[in-house]
């Protein structure tokens, strides 16, 4: 089975008896709003076959209407199917929402997304930074909100069935009660229905430490994977 994911997910996916081998993650979230755009016309240059990750260029992308957004990561299942993800500033309310783009073979359209950091104020947060397509009614796309309450940063994960983006609840070992707690997703590799995998890191509540995060579906729910800090 050829690799369906973005550039930070595109390494063999492991299985739960396997080994997690150390890889590099940012300490913050603020990157997510960095205009960049993903080369994801290199998609239509695959074909729907072989190696589908492609990486980032230093290019803005205009949504029309005065938005501005970018796009961290993209899967193609085929060449007809392929989904883009990021986040985009909303130019009325200055709040960081989650931009999701489907591809159906001729062109990029925007699909309706969840935001559970909330879409009012120049203070709500969400983005996305990841995305796997495994099937065209079973993909994921990861990344992390702010709480609106709380001011936490919390993990957010989506599912789409076919049909709709829906947030599907997701661990949060750094922590979910104040604004110093941080859990965030920036990959993920689904396989099947019932087995995907999704990293990240998280600020250890006890020592700040910013650790590894492994989260894997069992097709029920998410569940914290340990993994190596070295």
């Amino acid at each position: 089975m050829s690799d369906k994911n973005e550039q930070t997910s595109s390494r063999a996916r492991p299985s739960l008896t396997s080994a997690w081998t150390q890889r590099p993650l940012r300490r913050d979230r603020t990157w997510s709003r960095t205009l960049t755009l993903i080369a994801v016309t290199a998609i239509l240059a695959l074909g729907g076959l072989g190696t589908r990750s492609v990486a980032a260029s230093g290019r803005s992308l205009a949504l029309g209407s005065g938005r501005s957004g970018s796009l961290n990561g993209v899967s193609a299942n085929s060449a007809t199917d392929a989904w883009a993800v990021g986040a985009y500033t909303n130019p009325t309310t200055g709040a960081g929402e989650t931009l999701a783009l489907h591809w159906n073979g001729t062109k990029w359209s925007t699909v309706s997304s969840p935001n559970p950091g909330g879409t009012t104020s120049s203070s709500d947060f969400s983005s996305l930074n990841g995305v796997s397509a495994n099937s065209a009614t079973d993909a994921w796309a990861v990344g992390a909100y702010t709480n609106p309450t709380t001011g936490a940063g919390e993990t957010l994960a989506l599912h789409w069935n076919g049909t709709s983006w829906t947030t599907v609840s997701s661990p949060n070992p750094g922590g979910t009660t104040s604004s110093s707690d941080n859990s965030t997703l920036t990959g993920v590799s689904a396989d099947s229905a019932t087995e995907a995998w999704a990293v990240g890191s998280y600020a250890n509540p006890t020592t700040h430490a910013t650790e590894s995060l492994a989260l894997h579906w069992n097709g029920t729910k998410w569940s914290t994977v340990s993994s190596p800090n070295p």
